[in-house]
């Protein structure tokens, strides 16, 4: 997870850079990276859609780094149905 977080720093950073850009590039390089983002969100929301709630929970589970992309781009399986119980009065004969 140290390689994840690493990267994560990292990409903050240069995020808060592009910041100080004066502004034709630094809109250019917002819309590149609103574009990327757009395409990644598409492609994951139709693959997760492919995958099914119990694979998205395996894959979730399995890696921190998979867990953290759906997180990110709020891909995440259905909760289970919660279990109802029902007391039934006594019966008539």
């Amino acid at each position: 997870m140290a390689e994840l977080d690493e990267l994560l720093e990292r990409l903050e950073q240069l995020l808060i850079d592009m910041e100080q850009l004066d502004e034709p590039l630094r809109d250019q390089v917002f819309e590149l990276l609103d574009g990327v983002d757009a395409l990644h969100r598409m492609g994951l929301g139709r693959l997760a859609g492919q995958l099914g709630d119990e694979e998205l929970r395996r894959l979730t589970e399995a890696d921190p780094a998979v867990a953290w992309l759906f997180e990110a781009y709020d891909i995440k399986p259905a909760e289970p149905p919660t279990p109802v119980t029902v007391e039934l009065g006594p019966t008539r004969r």
